[in-house]
């Protein structure tokens, strides 16, 4: 379960913001578990007449815990069980609300989705609800969180590092750094091509608002390929009634995924999307939520994955190291505001965000999207397949980006980076990329 932050808002001129970083963190009530018979170490758990055996915990946050377990009537299914307690009614009401759409995309993917996509996000099997808690079984991903993947530590683990070394690792347990320029671009490429179907999707029915690089899966299958997963609905909210309520809908997510729109409101200019001289900002925030976390993920495994090793590729187009050094920019900065707001809170940040972090967060973005701009152009007449990965990136973290989710699709079509999908720098290196 991700360090994301949940702010309460209201359409009002000033805001009324609280963080769940500073509510007690509650534990599931032991009752949800029935205990184990002596001498054994299974444990149970009942959901409308469904037994499941649960394996280990998965994850624990501030409201709830996450385990694995096994469908009793479904022998061979792992089965991720969500326990969401508290005795606040509104966080009762979300973890209902995540079920009820993760129920509505389940009857999509049976109506119109074929098994690729199945494999890419978990599906609904069922849930209950009683005094102080809500319980959800859906299907279980494969593999580990993309950030575990790339850094060898989850995001906890990342909180404590510093921002060089961030930026800069070493990270020996994961994949940091052990790709050269083609291998990187193929395997940013596969998140594309693999995700972006789920996300058009998703969002027929719901905005996951929490897209990070630890609520995306990657498992690495036979031959070393990869398989990349959505997880984690619980601040989804219905797509279709967001344009008229995002002004009263609080304000959710991991801060380092925030756009600059985010942080406007969370810095208590909640007209200011609205009155803002430049209208994409609210745009963005009302029809490109996913988008641009999604953008910044993709940046953040391209140049960690190709970290270290421009020199076959720099020399040639100096326009990749400026890109490189805006998103160094971009993520320090991204990065330092996220951390200082988990340690300080709102009330001390809105101050700080106005005088001086928004407008360089900002900056940051609008240099950061130009040198993509300019790395995709330059590259355009020697590698189109590149070429359009980097416009797909660029323009989901653009606040002026136009590029629907099939049409991201389209700007790969006929790449054959998008088509070969091994994971490996070894089996890339032997099948030639």
């Amino acid at each position: 379960m991700s360090r994301h932050v949940q702010l309460e808002c209201h359409a009002q001129p000033r805001r009324q913001v609280q963080s769940d970083r500073s509510h007690h963190r509650s534990s599931p009530k032991p009752s949800s578990v029935s205990a184990a018979a002596p001498g054994t170490a299974t444990r149970t758990l009942q959901i409308n007449g469904r037994t499941l055996t649960v394996v280990r915990e998965l994850g624990r946050g501030a409201f709830g815990v996450v385990w694995e377990a096994q469908d009793l009537m479904v022998s061979t299914r792992s089965v991720a069980v969500k326990l969401s307690s508290s005795c606040r009614p509104h966080i009762l009401a979300l973890a209902v609300q995540e079920a009820c759409l993760l129920k509505q995309l389940t009857a999509l993917l049976d109506s119109c989705a074929g098994a690729e996509l199945r494999r890419r996000m978990p599906q609904y099997i069922s849930h209950s609800k009683e005094e102080g808690k809500v319980t959800l079984a859906m299907t279980k991903l494969k593999g580990k969180p993309l950030d575990q993947w790339l850094y060898g530590m989850s995001d906890v683990g990342l909180s404590g590092k510093s921002i060089p070394q961030l930026l800069d690792g070493p990270f020996p347990s994961g994949e940091f750094g052990t790709c050269d320029f083609h291998q990187a671009c193929t395997i940013t490429s596969l998140l594309v091509s693999q995700l972006v179907p789920v996300f058009s999707l998703i969002s027929q029915r719901a905005l996951h608002r929490d897209v990070s690089a630890h609520n995306l899966m990657v498992d690495v299958v036979k031959d070393g390929k990869l398989e990349f997963g959505v997880i984690d609905f619980g601040l989804a909210v219905p797509s279709q009634s967001w344009q008229h309520e995002w002004r009263c809908t609080n304000i959710a997510g991991d801060p380092r995924y925030w756009s600059p729109a985010t942080w406007m409101l969370v810095s208590g200019q909640s007209v200011g999307l609205s009155s803002f001289s430049d209208e994409s900002f609210q745009r963005h925030y009302e029809q490109r939520f996913d988008h641009f976390p999604f953008g910044l993920v993709l940046l953040e495994a391209f140049f960690s994955l190709w970290h270290g090793q421009f020199a076959e590729s720099a020399a040639q187009f100096p326009s990749l190291r400026k890109a490189q050094e805006r998103w160094r920019n971009y993520w320090a900065k991204a990065n330092s505001v996220a951390r200082d707001f988990h340690k300080y809170g709102v009330e001390v940040m809105r101050k700080r965000l106005v005088d001086f972090d928004i407008g360089r967060i900002v900056s940051n973005a609008v240099s950061l999207v130009s040198a993509l701009g300019q790395a995709q152009r330059e590259l355009q007449p020697y590698h189109a397949e590149v070429s359009g990965l980097l416009r797909v990136m660029a323009d989901f973290v653009d606040t002026t980006g136009t590029l629907s989710w099939n049409g991201a699709l389209g700007e790969l079509k006929g790449s054959e980076v998008v088509a070969l999908a091994i994971a490996t720098p070894q089996v890339l290196a032997a099948a030639g990329a």
